[in-house]
């Protein structure tokens, strides 16, 4: 989580060597800092009965996200993000 380990394309570009140097690890962060940010979040939520900083529907729209980017890698085409959030239970 903390550090890139591939970077290769099948087409080189000149910045890839600034890229790599640039963001290949994340500076001064423990391991998995996102992580324990993210489940402290969580905890903190859950104890105060308070909203967290991520709730469902943001959690879906990055998953959709990945789909799509998984869906254009596959078919070589644009794809268009089809979800509409509407007001429920999980946010919004």
């Amino acid at each position: 989580m903390n550090e890139l380990k591939v970077w290769n394309f099948s087409e080189p570009d000149e910045m890839d060597n600034e890229v790599w140097s640039r963001f290949s690890k994340v500076p001064g962060a423990p391991p998995a800092w996102n992580y324990s940010e993210f489940f402290n979040d969580v905890v903190d939520s859950l104890c105060k009965n308070k909203n967290g900083l991520i709730d469902g529907l943001e959690g879906r729209k990055s998953v959709e996200l990945i789909n799509a980017i998984y869906e254009s890698a596959e078919t070589g085409k644009e794809i268009f993000l089809r979800f509409t959030p509407k007001k429920c239970r999980l946010g919004g």
